[in-house]
Order: C-alpha cells, then structure tokens, then sequence
C-alpha cells in the first residue's frame, strides 16, 4: 500500500505479472520501485519528511512473487498541470544481478492527455504501460499491468 487511507484522492490497485523477455514466462523475485504525485499533480512531501523532495511521499517497492504477480494500492495521482502532462506513475525495475532500469510511464486510458500521437511516440520499455481502470463493487479502480523484462531497454543483457 502507497497512500495512506487518509491519502486525498481515487484509489486504485494495479495488479501485474512481470515476464522475463520471452514475454511469456512470469519472472519472480523482480524489486519494483514505484512513485508517482499525488491527486494534485504534485510530488508532495508528507509532515516531517525531509527527503522526499525528487518523488514525493507516494512511493514504495514491490516483488513479484512465484508466478511473476505483483500488486499495489494507492490513489490515481493528478495531471501534472505544469507541463501539461499525463497523470502516470513511475517504475523502476530492479531484476536480480541487473542494472537498476526504468519502463515507460504507467499512463491511464482515459487520460484525455494520452493521445494517439503520445501513445505512438512512446518507446514501449517493458510494454505497452497504458492501463484500463474499471470500478468496482467497493469503489476501488482497479487495473492489470504487464511488464516484459529487458523489452527496448538500451543495452539490456
């Protein structure tokens, strides 16, 4: 869980499975480090944190289990405004003896800032990171993501 209960804004859970670069073949024990702003577009800090300046107080690491799953909670972060870019949330990918490496920006559907155009000029690291939200019975929007290892990842060994 990334934002607290007391956390402004819409929750959300992203539930994933990493792949190795087959695509097919779930990849356990990856660390993935996620941060994103919060419902205001800002990469706020929270009471006495004093570190928190780069990715805000909403951030936390993940593993994927046995099966390549991962899931997390947290709120739907807001448009950053000032640059007039996509609400997205950010990952890193932290795979056992590799090179700490980022994927595309996780983006939302129904973004109106996610354009076709945007989508095309994307260079797709880890996949396609556009995600469907639906809502369910207890008000949670929930989405799947895939991450594929390695996939467009400059010098990926």
């Amino acid at each position: 869980t990334i934002a607290k209960e007391n956390e402004p804004g819409q929750r959300i859970e992203i539930n994933g499975t990493v792949y190795l670069n087959d695509g097919s073949t779930p990849a356990k024990n990856v660390t993935l480090y996620i941060y994103h702003a919060d419902s205001r577009g800002f990469n706020s800090t929270s009471g006495s944190q004093k570190f928190g300046k780069t990715h805000g107080h909403l951030r936390g690491w993940v593993r994927s289990d046995d099966e390549g799953q991962f899931r997390f909670y947290t709120i739907r972060p807001g448009v950053i405004a000032k640059k007039k870019r996509p609400a997205h949330i950010q990952i890193y990918v932290k795979e056992p003896r590799k090179t700490v490496y980022y994927v595309d920006e996780l983006w939302f559907d129904d973004d109106p800032l996610v354009t076709n155009k945007l989508r095309s000029e994307t260079e797709k690291r880890g996949g396609d990171m556009v995600v469907h939200l639906a809502k369910s019975k207890d008000g949670i929007m929930r989405g799947k993501l895939k991450i594929i290892l390695g996939l467009n990842i400059p010098n990926y060994q």
